[in-house]
């Protein structure tokens, strides 16, 4: 079973994520369902481009303030403010490996078991089927996009694993 990264627009009628009572009484079923679905990434691709990931202005709604870089175990809101930010570095990445071979082979986090030496680890390997890759990171960026030249009442919303 993958662990997935879900990416989707949300109304700030349906849910102003600057309002931090509501956040405390969060009905995460219920904001999927307000959600409309945008993407999903595999948690070692949100990994991989963890680096880059970090220059996006976002918006921390549980301790209400402004930070960068998404939440990998929870929620982040992505305004209008780090929108384009946050549509370029996904665009960016999509036509790099839009590049690839149809199996897009990358290098993923140094591993090693329990108990051995750090020496004996390796660089587990990520394996990813290039068109479903470039097409989900496509649809992030058309999301930001869509929300830098809005209005600011729409927000991309993602939940971490």
């Amino acid at each position: 079973m993958s662990m997935l990264h879900e990416f989707g627009i949300l109304s700030k009628s349906d849910k102003d994520y600057a309002d931090k009572r509501a956040w405390r009484k969060i009905d995460f079923h219920e904001l999927r369902r307000l959600m409309r679905p945008v993407a999903e990434l595999d948690d070692d691709i949100i990994n991989y481009l963890s680096d880059s990931l970090v220059w996006i202005p976002v918006f921390d709604p549980f301790n209400q303030g402004e930070r960068h870089g998404l939440n990998q175990y929870g929620i982040t809101v992505i305004t209008k403010s780090g929108a384009q930010t946050a549509g370029r570095i996904f665009t960016a990445w999509a036509d790099l490996f839009a590049l690839s071979p149809d199996e897009l082979n990358l290098t993923g986090s140094y591993t090693y078991a329990h108990g051995e030496a750090i020496e004996k680890g390796r660089y587990y390997s990520l394996c990813l089927r290039r068109d479903e890759t470039v097409s989900s990171l496509r649809a992030v960026a058309s999301a930001c996009v869509r929300i830098a030249s809005g209005n600011g009442g729409d927000y991309l919303l993602h939940y971490g694993i």
